[in-house]
C-alpha cells in the first residue's frame, strides 16, 4: 500500500472517529432535559415535569424507546420540531404519545393495588379490558398543578362512570377505613349505617360535585334530624375541637 493511500485511510478513520465521538457527544446532551428547556416554548411542560413524581427521569426515558433505533427516531422528530420553531410554526398545544409499555418498563402493573386509598380501581381491568393507555388517566410526569397528585381526578373517571348516581357510589367508593374523625365532627360510619338503616349514600352525602369534583358530606341541618329527636345533642357526642 502506499504511502499516500495509507494517509487517506488515516484521514477517512480519523474522521469516522470524529464523527462518533462527536455523535455521542452531541445525543448525550441533547438527551439531558436541560437542552430540552433551552427552547422556550417548553418552559411550562419543563416546569411541571421538575414538579412531578417524575422528576428525576428524564425525557428520553419516557419520550423514547432507547437502542439505536429508538434514539435515532426521536432525534430525527426533534429535528422535525426544530424546524417548526426557526419557521414560526410551533402548534398551539404540544402533544406527545407515551406509550404504555415505557410506563410498565418501570412500573408493574400487577403490582399496582386494586384500591389505592378510598377509592376502588382494578386497574388491568381498565387498562386492559377498555384499552385505556396510562396517560388516560395519569399526567405522571407533568404535575397539573405544581403540587397535585398525579393519578386521576374525578373529572377523569366521569368521562366514563355517572357519578351523580347514588345507588352506584360503592363501585368506585370503599367503605373501608373510612376515618371516626373527619374535620373535628366524630363519625361512626359503620354504626350508623347498620343501626339506623342509612344504605343510601345519598342519605347524608350530596352526589352533586362542586369545582373541584368533591362530593359533599351531611351537613349540620342532617344531623340535627336526628341528633335533636332522640338521640344525643350533647355537644361532645360528636365534637371534638369545641
Amino acid at each position: 500500500m502506499g504511502l499516500k493511500k495509507l494517509l487517506n485511510w488515516k484521514v477517512i478513520l480519523v474522521v469516522i472517529v470524529f464523527l462518533v465521538i462527536f455523535s455521542n457527544a452531541a445525543i448525550k446532551h441533547t438527551s439531558h432535559p436541560d437542552f430540552c428547556a433551552s427552547c422556550h416554548v417548553m418552559d411550562e411542560p419543563y416546569e411541571s415535569w421538575e414538579a412531578s413524581s417524575h422528576s428525576e427521569v428524564t425525557c428520553m426515558d419516557c419520550h423514547s424507546d432507547g437502542g439505536f433505533v429508538g434514539t435515532m427516531e426521536t432525534k430525527i422528530n426533534g429535528l422535525k420540531e426544530l424546524y417548526l420553531t426557526v419557521t414560526d410554526n410551533i402548534p398551539e398545544e404540544l402533544e406527545s404519545e407515551v406509550p404504555n409499555h415505557r410506563c410498565t418498563d418501570c412500573h408493574e402493573e400487577a403490582a399496582i393495588p386494586d384500591q389505592p386509598g378510598a377509592i376502588v380501581y382494578p386497574h388491568e381491568f381498565h387498562s386492559e379490558g377498555f384499552d385505556l393507555k396510562c396517560t388516560d388517566c395519569h399526567e405522571a410526569g407533568h404535575a397539573r398543578d405544581l403540587e397535585s397528585y398525579q393519578g386521576p381526578d374525578k373529572g377523569d373517571c366521569m368521562d366514563c362512570h355517572d357519578v351523580q348516581d347514588a345507588d352506584n357510589c360503592i363501585t368506585c367508593h370503599s367503605t373501608e377505613d373510612i376515618p371516626e374523625e373527619i374535620n373535628g365532627i366524630k363519625y361512626t360510619h359503620d354504626y350508623h349505617e347498620e343501626a339506623f338503616g342509612l344504605d343510601n349514600c345519598a342519605d347524608c352525602h350530596s352526589v352533586e360535585t362542586n369545582e373541584d369534583f368533591k362530593v359533599e358530606g351531611p351537613k349540620h341541618d342532617d344531623c340535627t334530624a336526628c341528633h335533636d329527636v332522640g338521640a344525643s345533642d350533647e355537644c361532645a357526642t360528636c365534637h371534638t375541637d369545641f
